[in-house]
């Protein structure tokens, strides 16, 4: 039983992989269409003084495997530049939420309903500090987790992305995914209460832990 459960798993992840492909290449088609224009565009310039000639076919072959294999290689780069750069983001405003805990108010996070005014103010951090460079919007791309304390377990959700607004806090309900996207699909950023940042899928929210387990009696 288990091994069919684990067989049906891992055919649905494989069609996922070739459905997000699918969706990836249709969505590459434009930029591919650019390289190839202005790889032909040169290789035609170029064709009047060179020695020997591909047929025609064959450049046109050359050329998009050329085109697609840039795409291949640049686009994910790109994909990763953007969520290390969230990252930055999540692990600045996190050192911020520790540095007022723990000098002005005597380990605690500021109010949610107005952490980001708080931020600005205790921390002395522009405007930038709270956007995702993904995110054109603003003016913050980050909510706040009321349930994490400063003294809650290190697993628990702190920060994490959202619609854009300002002095957002909630739960699992304000997660957005809209700034990141790669082959394998969307995903979202957060930094949990020991300042671990995450690149998270929607098949790993049910994963995410909010707060604390009550102590048992």
């Amino acid at each position: 039983m288990s091994n069919a459960s684990s067989w049906s798993g891992g055919h649905n992840q494989l069609g996922l992989i070739f459905i997000n492909l699918g969706k990836y290449l249709l969505w590459s088609a434009p930029f591919v269409l650019m390289i190839t224009i202005g790889t032909w565009i040169f290789a035609r310039f170029y064709s009047d003084t060179a020695k020997y000639h591909l047929p025609k076919i064959g450049k046109v072959f050359l050329l998009t495997f050329i085109a697609w294999l840039a795409v291949s290689i640049f686009a994910p780069q790109i994909h990763s530049q953007g969520v290390l750069a969230c990252h930055f983001k999540l692990k600045r405003l996190y050192s911020a939420l520790q540095q007022y805990a723990q000098a002005d108010a005597n380990n605690r996070y500021p109010t949610p309903e107005k952490w980001c005014d708080t931020l600005m103010e205790k921390a002395n951090l522009n405007a930038n500090a709270f956007r995702c460079p993904r995110d054109g919007k603003g003016p913050c791309s980050y909510a706040i987790n009321p349930d994490a304390r400063f003294d809650s377990a290190g697993d628990v959700v702190l920060l994490f992305e959202t619609d854009p607004g300002w002095n957002q806090h909630g739960r699992q309900e304000l997660l957005r995914l809209k700034n990141h996207k790669d082959i394998m699909g969307k995903a979202v950023n957060i930094v949990t209460n020991d300042g671990m940042t995450l690149c998270i899928r929607p098949e790993e929210f049910a994963e995410l832990k909010w707060q604390d387990k009550p102590i048992q009696d």
